[in-house]
């Protein structure tokens, strides 16, 4: 029997696990990409930023002189040292993703460009390719903004800040959006001046307003300047810097570097697919649930379906795309998929809280929690929804319908949370689970026992 020829259009975080996946299933697998292998998230995303808010923690801790009884003195940051670490991480992420790592499990990789020319072959360079099955993995990129000025300026994106090699002396960001905070505060930290310019009246609208007042008072007293509700009417150069005029125009910012982070664009420009049929919403590629698209034997999955933009869900939705591709019925749910931003304070989430829903709202604040107080890190907060649903003999609700996290480790927490949702369980199963001491798990278990026992 001959093995199905599978086309993967993208070697980023879903194309490489789409690739992964048909191949283990059989198929014959070829991957296209014109970049480098590994994408956005090894190469200009979670991997650099989050090596650099490391850094910036490190430098924060030591300035602060947050340890009680503890003094330092003389912090100085040389930014090309600090890149060069960056840099050296992402080398060492991305050696476990080069072309010879998959031609040795079998995939072959061809680093061209590709165009579709009909629904069943692709074009790269003047070299036709058929195929039975294609999963479309092009990821996104940075949106630019339709300011006055802007294109007239230089300008930084996620794609190209981490190869700065002088600190920035302020640096205005447009967009406080997950990347916006994470870079800012990380700039802000080693030693920039900081202003966040955002239409959206107030930051991590997919949270509650006191989680997200957590974040954004931690900022502020850092030093972050907000200007939240604000647009920007113009921008112009000022010296060797910019200006910006907010919407009012009675607002000047002027920084010396300026960094666009106003949200992501998924990449389809250029692949023909209006031509074969494809779909688009917002330059987003439509799928269903299977992860296919309106074109019969093509699928889509990670960033450029625009469905939850992790790089852990662009791998969940290729998984899902090569199953089906190979014959199977998988359909994608995210209900119980956790995301988090890695700010500090850390913030993260799981399921969706559905306004006058009828269910039980718990919470608890980090102050309650020994852990989190031994460490100096009381200021947080957890809270959860169950579902309305009696259990005989308790005042409690069943399973667990949604959870937020702000606080110290609030990025591992959740998955306490999303392991619940994910088995269904009942949520007094949580509080019944022993917990070590002190440990900010421990927070949960009496978050959930609350429900139970009627303590708040």
């Amino acid at each position: 029997m001959t093995a199905l020829r599978i086309a993967v259009i993208g070697g980023g975080a879903a194309g490489l696990s789409a690739a992964e996946s048909a191949r283990r299933k059989g198929a014959d697998v070829t991957l296209f990409e014109g970049r480098k292998l590994g994408g956005e998230c090894t190469w200009s995303g979670c991997v650099p930023s989050k090596a650099l808010l490391a850094v910036a923690k490190h430098v924060h801790s030591m300035r602060s002189n947050s340890t009680p009884g503890v003094g330092v003195a003389g912090i100085s940051v040389d930014m090309a040292g600090v890149m060069g670490h960056v840099q050296s991480v992402i080398q060492a992420i991305a050696s476990g993703e080069d072309a010879e790592h998959y031609r040795q499990m079998g995939i072959e990789v061809v680093s061209e460009v590709v165009r579709f020319s009909t629904p069943r072959s692709l074009d790269y360079g003047g070299t036709p390719f058929s195929f039975d099955r294609a999963i479309i993995c092009t990821g996104a990129e940075p949106a630019v903004p339709p300011i006055e000025g802007f294109r007239e300026l230089d300008f930084y994106t996620n794609e190209s800040i981490f190869s700065l090699q002088e600190l920035p002396e302020s640096l205005l960001i447009l967009g406080a959006g997950p990347i916006g905070l994470e870079l800012g505060q990380a700039f802000r930290r080693l030693g920039s001046s900081v202003d966040i310019v955002d239409l959206a009246p107030r930051i991590l609208p997919m949270v509650d307003e006191d989680i997200a007042e957590i974040v954004h008072s931690a900022l502020e007293r850092e030093g972050i300047k907000f200007h939240m509700g604000e647009s920007v009417a113009m921008l112009e150069r000022e010296g060797q810097g910019i200006r910006a005029v907010l919407g009012g125009e009675s607002t000047h910012l002027h920084a010396t570097h300026l960094l666009v982070a106003a949200g992501r664009r998924p990449r389809t420009k250029g692949l023909g697919l209006e031509d074969i049929g494809i779909t688009l919403a917002h330059n987003a590629i439509s799928v269903d649930q299977g992860m296919r698209t309106s074109v019969d034997g093509i699928y889509a999955a990670g960033d450029v379906t625009a469905v939850m933009p992790f790089t852990h869900v662009a791998a969940y939705q290729a998984r899902i795309a090569a199953d089906n591709a190979v014959g199977k019925h998988r359909k994608a749910s995210y209900r119980d998929i956790p995301w988090a931003v890695y700010v500090d304070p850390p913030v993260a989430g799981v399921g969706r809280r559905t306004p006058d829903s009828g269910e039980q709202i718990l919470t608890r604040a980090f102050a309650s929690i020994d852990r989190a107080v031994l460490e100096g890190k009381a200021e947080g907060l957890m809270k959860c929804g169950l579902k309305a649903k009696p259990i005989l003999g308790t005042s409690g609700g069943g399973e667990v319908a949604w959870a937020q996290v702000v606080g110290y480790q609030a990025d591992e927490l959740i998955h306490e949370f999303a392991m619940a949702m994910h088995t269904h369980s009942f949520a007094g199963r949580l509080a019944q689970a022993i917990h070590a001491y002190p440990t900010m798990s421990l927070g949960i278990q009496q978050l959930i026992a609350s429900a139970f026992i009627g303590e708040q």
